[in-house]
């Protein structure tokens, strides 16, 4: 829990036209669940991950009007999230979801 509230006080958030508090940087939550059949001690352990990710705001231009560092921020956040024709749709969403957090 200590990490989740150090991350939430790092995470980045600004004013749109579109929205008060538009993210401004990817956020990833991962919880790793481990289970195992109580009634087999030495049976095979089950490990699953959950991501919960809000990803940064990624409005157009013509909608929310940007201008300066917002309009810098939001190419930026679209570049992070675009996929190019030879990739497959969401690529972008996985790889941020391979990351490795120490």
């Amino acid at each position: 829990m200590e990490n989740m509230m150090q991350g939430n006080k790092i995470r980045r958030v600004a004013a749109t036209r579109m929205n008060e508090r538009s993210s401004r940087s990817h956020t990833i939550f991962r919880i790793i669940l481990e289970s195992k059949d109580a009634n087999q001690k030495d049976g095979p352990v089950h490990i699953s991950y959950l991501n919960l990710m809000d990803l940064a705001g990624s409005e157009r231009v013509s909608l929310t009007k940007a201008a300066g560092e917002r309009l810098k921020e939001g190419a930026n956040i679209n570049k992070s999230l675009k996929c190019d024709k030879a990739t497959k749709r969401g690529e972008g969403v996985y790889q941020l979801s391979r990351f490795e957090i120490d």
